[in-house]
């Protein structure tokens, strides 16, 4: 299809008003992105100063726990998981990453079959299917581009929103997604979540992504309309990847975001001391936990 083709059949899809703002805020963004020698680029960044992030928390009163990866665990792991093939390939050379989420969540969360977990943001992932079959526990998938409503282990629903009783569920997870919820979105999660939970039910959060301060990446060429960044400084993400909008906290906005807004939650912080010895590919250096109170 052509680019008049495609152009036309964006108009028809969208009606033309709303292709014109789209149209603008692409532009906008790539002149901005291009012409302006002051836009903040993801790959003219410094390195997030982990030690000093988890310093930080540790003065502000947080319960910081360092956790080191059994590397020969993890790899026996991974083998009897089985991932599916389209799944590894469709991450390439940063598959081992993902793994390493879904293994260090299963530990920390300590899946047994009595639990009844949620995959929240899971999007194109089997993780429910293979924690069931791994566990023994029951497992469901959230995600709000699934058809709407509970179709089997599959819940179509806004995280914030989630179509299901109240203590519904032992166990909550989300891999590499809280980063993507926009607006006050991240705030939104947490009653929500302490309403589907349990008493002493767990959500975690891994990675929970932070850095020396407080932005959010968006892609030039993503669309960006209505987006609000909630006093994040914007910050042009380079990596040829298309995404709209991924949180990065400093300390400062984590405490002032999520601790400050998390009732009756007991926080743990988890900082992972050896995962570039899995892989120069890993990440996962930061993960939240929020275990729900008696009250």
């Amino acid at each position: 299809m052509n680019i008049v083709s495609k152009a036309i059949k964006r108009i028809q899809n969208k009606g033309l008003m709303e292709t014109v703002k789209l149209t603008s805020n692409i532009t906008c963004g790539l002149m901005d992105f291009y012409l302006n020698p002051f836009a903040k680029k993801q790959s003219k960044l410094p390195h997030p100063d982990n030690e000093k992030i988890k310093s930080k928390f540790e003065s502000s009163g947080l319960n910081v726990i360092s956790y080191r990866i059994n590397i020969p665990e993890f790899q026996k792991w991974v083998n009897e998981a089985d991932f599916p093939e389209n799944y590894k390939s469709s991450y390439g050379s940063i598959f081992i990453e993902k793994a390493l989420e879904h293994y260090v969540g299963a530990k920390l969360l300590e899946l047994k079959n009595t639990d009844m977990l949620m995959d929240i943001a899971a999007s194109s992932s089997s993780w429910f299917e293979m924690a069931e079959k791994m566990y023994g526990c029951t497992a469901y998938a959230l995600d709000y581009t699934y058809p709407k409503g509970i179709n089997g282990k599959k819940i179509g629903a806004d995280a914030t929103n989630i179509p299901l009783p109240d203590r519904f569920a032992t166990k909550m997870v989300l891999h590499c997604a809280y980063e993507m919820f926009e607006g006050d979105a991240d705030i939104r999660l947490l009653p929500e979540a302490q309403r589907l939970l349990v008493n002493g039910g767990k959500m975690l959060i891994l990675p929970l992504y932070m850095n020396n301060f407080y932005f959010a990446d968006s892609s030039p060429r993503a669309h960006r309309v209505g987006l609000d960044y909630q006093g994040a400084e914007r910050v042009w993400r380079d990596d040829g990847h298309i995404v709209r909008f991924s949180r990065k906290y400093s300390v400062e906005a984590f405490l002032q975001r999520i601790v400050n807004n998390m009732g009756n939650f007991k926080l743990k912080i988890y900082y992972i001391e050896n995962e570039k010895e899995v892989s120069p590919e890993c990440y996962l250096k930061f993960a939240a936990m929020f275990e729900k109170g008696d009250k």
